[in-house]
C-alpha cells in the first residue's frame, strides 16, 4: 500500500497540547492502517520542549525545525516534507475525535474528482468570557486551517499558504478563496471531527498584526469595499451586539470591557494603515509627476 495521508501539526511552544493532539493520532484510535499515514510536526518553538517530547515518546514521527516566519510557512514547510498524496493540517492543541483519520482516508479513497475537505471544529467547554474565541466550524464552508484534507497536488499547484500573511489571521481564509477562485470545490466531512479549547484573544500587538492581514487580503483580492468606514463600523455593531446583547448574559459580562475595548483598536489600527498606504500613493503620485 502506497502512502496515502501525510498528517502535519505546526507547533510552536506548546509541548504539552502537543502531546495530547499526537496521542490521539495512532492507528488503533484513528482506525486506520499505520501504512497510510505519517505524522510530521514542524516545530517553531524558541525551545526544545516539543523535539524532546517527540524523542522520548513519538520516535516514529516525523519532527523538522520550522522556519520561524509564521503559520503559514510552518504549514507550507511541513508540506514539503510530505510523502502522502493528501495533506491533513491539524493545530497543535487541537483534540482529534476517533477515526478521524479513516474518514478521510475513506473521503479520499472514494472521490476521483474533489481535492479539498473540511472537518467539523467544536469548542471544548463553553465559553466563560466575552474575549474568549475559537474557530468552530460546524456547518462547513470555512475551511479553517485546523482541520482539513487537501489533494498535495492541488496543494502545490496552489504554492500554498500566502506566507505574506505573517500571523495566524486570514491566511486560510485566503487559501480558500483561491481554492474556490480555482474552480475548486470543499467538501465538508463532520466526522471527521476536532474538539478546540476556548482561548482569550490575544492583544493588541496581534489586533495590528490581524489588521495587517486583513487589508492584505482585501488588496489582494480586491475587496477594499469592506474596509470602507460604514462597512466596518456595521460589522463592529454586530460584533458588539453578538457579545453583549446574545452571550453577554451567560458568561456575567466577563471579559466585555477588553472584547469591546481590542474590537474598537482594531478598526483604528485598520484605518491607520489604510492612511498610511494613501499617503505613500501620494507621495508616489507626486514623484512621478
Amino acid at each position: 500500500m502506497s502512502l496515502l495521508l501525510s498528517v502535519i501539526v505546526p507547533t510552536c511552544g506548546r509541548a504539552k497540547a502537543l502531546g495530547e493532539c499526537l496521542g490521539l493520532l495512532n492507528p488503533e484510535y484513528q482506525g486506520i492502517d499505520p501504512s497510510l499515514y505519517e505524522l510530521i510536526v514542524t516545530d517553531d518553538s524558541r525551545d526544545d520542549s516539543s523535539r524532546n517530547l517527540l524523542s522520548e515518546k513519538h520516535q516514529d514521527i516525523k519532527w523538522s525545525r520550522g522556519p520561524a516566519r509564521g503559520p503559514a510557512a510552518n504549514r507550507n514547510h511541513g508540506a514539503s516534507l510530505a510523502s502522502g498524496s493528501w495533506l491533513v493540517f491539524l493545530d497543535d492543541d487541537c483534540i482529534p475525535s476517533a477515526g478521524l483519520l479513516d474518514t478521510y482516508r475513506r473521503a479520499v479513497s472514494l472521490s476521483a474528482w474533489n481535492s479539498v475537505y473540511e472537518g467539523r471544529i467544536s469548542p471544548i467547554g463553553k465559553k466563560t468570557r466575552l474575549d474568549q474565541q475559537a474557530p468552530i466550524n460546524e456547518r462547513g464552508g470555512l475551511l479553517w486551517s485546523c482541520n482539513f484534507c487537501i489533494s498535495r497536488e492541488l496543494f502545490g499547484r496552489l504554492n500554498g499558504f500566502d506566507e505574506a500573511f505573517g500571523e495566524a489571521s486570514m491566511e486560510d481564509v485566503d487559501l480558500r478563496e483561491r481554492i474556490l477562485q480555482g474552480g475548486g470545490h470543499i467538501d465538508f466531512l463532520p466526522q471527521a471531527a476536532v474538539r478546540h479549547p476556548w482561548q482569550r484573544k490575544k492583544g493588541r500587538s496581534f489586533v495590528r498584526s490581524h489588521a495587517a492581514s486583513l487589508v492584505y487580503f482585501c488588496t489582494k483580492h480586491e475587496r477594499m469595499d469592506h474596509l470602507a468606514t460604514p462597512a466596518r463600523l456595521q460589522t463592529l455593531a454586530r460584533l458588539l451586539f453578538n457579545a453583549f446583547v446574545k452571550e453577554g448574559w451567560r458568561c456575567g459580562w466577563r471579559g466585555g470591557l477588553r472584547f469591546a475595548g481590542l474590537s474598537f483598536y482594531s478598526l483604528y489600527s485598520i484605518r491607520k494603515i489604510l492612511r498610511k498606504q494613501s499617503r505613500g500613493n501620494t507621495a508616489f503620485s507626486a514623484r512621478r509627476s
